[in-house]
């Protein structure tokens, strides 16, 4: 099996107006999939953002059937996994793809 990686993904700019980033979401033929963020706030604050978005890191949503999922599985906690350089994304990738 071929798996997706954080290269197939195709970021856009995050919808929040009130944030400053990238998302990118891509669903698995299997119902689970990824949406993958980078965001600070843009008033400039230190918290708001993503978890890991001030250091340039990613944090990964879990999605299944096209919509979050708020589900504890490996290490998504409660849906989220933060804190991700693009080698945890593609890991992340992998293990849903793999369910």
């Amino acid at each position: 099996m071929t798996y997706k990686t954080i290269k197939d993904i195709k970021f856009e700019e995050h919808p929040n107006p009130s944030h400053i980033g990238l998302q990118g979401v891509l669903d698995f033929e299997n119902g689970y999939g990824v949406s993958v963020i980078t965001t600070i706030p843009r008033d400039g604050k230190p918290f708001g953002g993503s978890y890991g978005g001030n250091a340039g890191l990613w944090e990964i949503g879990l999605r299944k059937h096209g919509s979050f999922h708020n589900e504890s599985i490996g290490k998504f906690e409660s849906g989220i996994i933060g804190w991700c350089n693009d080698s945890d994304v593609t890991e992340a990738m992998i293990f849903l793809q793999s369910l």
